[in-house]
């Protein structure tokens, strides 16, 4: 079984939308029978996580919804804030390929992983070496925490971008152990520009013993992105065999094989794509110990007056009504 969890990425390479329409269709949603999904939206959800437990992991939260690219619109903050190449001593250097550039946004490419592994190990030939938190609320630092992973950059006019990272632990989903990975995040319109944009798609690297390998999950072809090149920027990884270490280096240090080959690794790493459940708020507050309302859209310790709990979930009570009815047919 394979699990998704999809969004939509944006449709061909340019995007040039005036203010007064991005404005209009950057409001929230009217809160009727929508009520739930536009909590959602405006809690975060295309941020990173949409119940309580998980925000703060990366900055801002949406203010509203772009319907055409079914992105979000960032609130009291912009795509150029917290620009960083990454943390201090990183140890892996990737450049990534075929990233959306617009002709009159600037486009930034965010990301973010799991804490150091406190284990060392060689992130590009033995990555289940890393620290195994048992869940996802351990793995994260928030943003402003001094061990945070991640960072933010401008994307290049061709669609490449540099960015650097600690060698990541990794953690549990439910009885599962995630590859070692790195959430990517595009971002369109900058300090210049009145809106800032989180693109509605889901994207990561992974880390393999055959290297780097992006995914980019629900995206057309032409819309995947690739790693073009990856490198080590410490040396001091623990190895059973030296010379094996000396030559993955030197091949680290090359651009990423064949494009069919790197499709080849993808499909064998992680065929149990665990971001659905790890992007789940009723899987994070069920891992917290806690119920999810979907009322109030995030974990509660109890449910509310006039609410069931179904399934670790706060809903609506069953609903009993008696109807009857009566029919006739003629037949021939």
């Amino acid at each position: 079984m394979v699990l998704r969890h999809c969004s939509f990425g944006l449709p061909g390479a340019v995007f040039s939308v005036t203010a007064a329409n991005l404005l209009l269709l950057a409001q929230p949603v009217a809160a009727d029978a929508d009520v739930l999904q536009n909590h959602k939206l405006q809690s975060g959800v295309q941020v990173w996580q949409s119940s309580s437990k998980g925000r703060g992991v990366m900055w801002g939260q949406c203010q509203g919804w772009f319907r055409k690219m079914r992105s979000c619109v960032l609130q009291e903050t912009t795509c150029a804030a917290h620009l960083s190449p990454g943390p201090a001593e990183a140890d892996i250097e990737v450049r990534i390929g075929n990233l959306p550039v617009f002709r009159n946004h600037e486009t930034y490419l965010q990301w973010w992983a799991a804490r150091k592994s406190k284990d060392t190990y060689d992130p590009l030939t033995n990555p289940d070496g890393a620290e195994v938190y048992p869940s996802m609320f351990e793995a994260y630092p928030r943003f402003s925490d001094e061990d945070f992973n991640g960072g933010n950059v401008q994307v290049n006019p061709d669609g490449t971008a540099v960015i650097r990272f600690r060698a990541p632990a990794t953690h549990q989903v439910h009885k599962y152990t995630r590859t070692p990975h790195v959430h990517l995040r595009i971002c369109s319109g900058g300090s210049n520009s009145p809106f800032s944009v989180i693109l509605g798609r889901k994207d990561k690297i992974q880390l393999t013993p055959q290297g780097v390998v992006a995914k980019s999950e629900c995206n057309s072809a032409e819309n995947k992105l690739s790693v073009f090149s990856f490198r080590r920027l410490q040396h001091d990884f623990a190895s059973a065999s030296a010379p094996s270490v000396a030559v993955a280096a030197a091949a680290a240090l090359k651009p990423l094989v064949a494009h069919g080959v790197g499709r080849l690794v993808g499909r064998l790493a992680e065929q149990l794509d665990l971001d659905a459940l790890e992007f789940s708020p009723v899987f994070q507050c069920l891992s917290a110990g806690l119920l999810y309302d979907h009322f109030a859209g995030d974990c509660v310790a109890s449910c509310p007056m006039g609410t069931a709990v179904s399934r670790g979930q706060c809903v609506k009570p069953a609903a009993v009504r008696s109807s009857s009815f009566a029919a006739s047919w003629q037949l021939y």
